[in-house]
């Protein structure tokens, strides 16, 4: 089971993810992700836990998102 994506699958995940105004909106906070902005393609069911390197199972996340779920300052994930 593979747990990167290509570039290409990178490519496909923010299309599928694109609003009609052409913008991304991070998966976990909602805020709008700037050109400026790292991004992150986070598993939706954790590849530790045998989630699939699959694009439903991937949303693009910001960067200092990520970090902050990681260190588990988030005391409560809402899905957008």
């Amino acid at each position: 089971m593979k747990r990167q994506l290509s570039e290409i699958e990178k490519k496909q995940v923010q299309m599928q993810q694109q609003l009609k105004d052409g913008s991304l909106k991070c998966f976990i906070s909602g805020e709008v992700i700037g050109v400026n902005d790292e991004v992150e393609y986070d598993h939706i069911l954790a590849f530790a836990k045998q989630g699939d390197t699959d694009l439903s199972n991937i949303r693009i996340v910001k960067k200092n998102i990520i970090v902050e779920k990681k260190t588990n300052h988030f005391m409560k994930f809402e899905i957008i």
